[in-house]
């Protein structure tokens, strides 16, 4: 019934599913790790969107990006959005950049109860110095994660139904917020 109330409240005029926890944040702020670790205490099945591509192409993210092929990578990241949009009772770790097409947004808003998983630009410039993840821009890491940062922030926030800051907190803490937030509702 809590549930029901609150997809109402939460959606407005669109119903939104609350079955489906989708995380959605930048590069490095923990989407996989906390995902991984919700999906086993929730007792539901967890997807990554760039773990399915790199199935699917045959190739890491960083060699998608390192060969000029974004718009490929954001083609398959959309049509696995689609297909898990369709699907109920899942966790999803989502790309980074998945808020910057306006249909993505939609679509994880409808479907989906949204995690953003903030986190201090500092912090993620640590985490992906230590992590060798691929460069996204021509820009310095520094630089990019700080245009990243502010170029996504309000899209991450037209499509979170909760914000978590991801900068001090263990995974075990962030788990156990998240899951307190999900048995309220």
């Amino acid at each position: 019934m809590y549930r029901k109330i609150l997809a109402w409240l939460l959606g407005g005029d669109e119903k939104i599913k609350l079955d489906n926890i989708a995380l959605i944040g930048m590069r490095g702020s923990g989407k996989t790790t906390l995902g991984i670790k919700l999906a086993q205490i929730l007792d539901l099945p967890f997807f990554d969107i760039d773990r399915q591509i790199e199935k699917q192409t045959e190739l890491t993210v960083k060699e998608i990006f390192a060969r000029g092929e974004e718009e490929l990578f954001r083609r398959k990241e959309k049509d696995f959005l689609n297909q898990k949009s369709s699907q109920s009772s899942l966790v999803l770790a989502t790309g980074g950049g998945i808020v910057e097409k306006s249909s993505n947004r939609k679509l994880l808003k409808k479907n989906f109860f949204c995690i953003w998983l903030e986190t201090d630009p500092g912090v993620l410039i640590k985490r992906l110095k230590t992590e060798k993840r691929p460069s996204l821009t021509s820009l310095p890491l520094a630089e990019e994660v700080e245009y990243l940062c502010k170029r996504r922030e309000s899209l991450y926030c037209e499509c979170s139904n909760i914000k978590i800051n991801t900068s001090v907190m263990k995974v075990e803490e962030l788990t156990d917020v998240v899951k307190y937030i999900w048995s309220k509702f």
